[in-house]
């Protein structure tokens, strides 16, 4: 089994510094969580970033932005800028030969929005991403998001989305 030290709990902090800390105490493999003043404009960035952490003899994986990013927004401009955000975030990982990307499908943030639309929005999403990471080979993971009022799927919808996928993502 191999753990991944999640860079979550340092967010705000440098991205060069959090990486150091967690193999200080340890990591062999880190999640480089693409949120916080240290990862500001980063799809700018990627050589710069990648260029520092490739040397550091760790494993990473690459968790897209989370806080604000809701991949199935109500508003189109914004799921737009989160998908993109997404494909950048698939680059970054191959810059890096990160072990894998982690996803998320999205939320219904009010109980006015129709979670049957969002799950549709959740699957167009992660098709176009499939399609995307075809040139880049890297391992999607989808993790299901919320709390029981505002995530997308229960288990077994969450079940059955998945199973819709080719290999390559999970």
């Amino acid at each position: 089994m191999n753990l991944f030290f999640s860079e979550l709990c340092l967010i705000g902090g440098k991205v060069e510094d959090n990486v150091d800390r967690l193999i200080a105490n340890g990591a062999e493999s880190i999640e480089l969580m693409l949120d916080g003043a240290g990862w500001n404009d980063f799809h700018l960035r990627m050589e710069e970033l990648a260029a520092m952490l490739k040397p550091k003899k760790v494993g990473y994986s690459v968790h897209v932005p989370v806080w604000e990013a809701n991949l199935t927004s109500e508003n189109t401009q914004l799921r737009e800028a989160v998908l993109e955000t997404y494909r950048q975030s698939i680059i970054f990982a191959a810059l890096l030969d990160a072990r894998h990307v982690v996803l998320h499908t999205g939320w219904c943030s009010d109980v006015h929005f129709c979670k049957e639309t969002a799950r549709v929005r959740a699957t167009e999403s992660m098709r176009s991403l499939i399609e995307f990471n075809k040139s880049f080979g890297q391992l999607l993971l989808v993790e299901n998001i919320g709390t029981t009022t505002t995530s997308i799927f229960t288990e077994q919808q969450f079940i059955d989305f998945l199973k819709d996928f080719p290999e390559g993502i999970g």
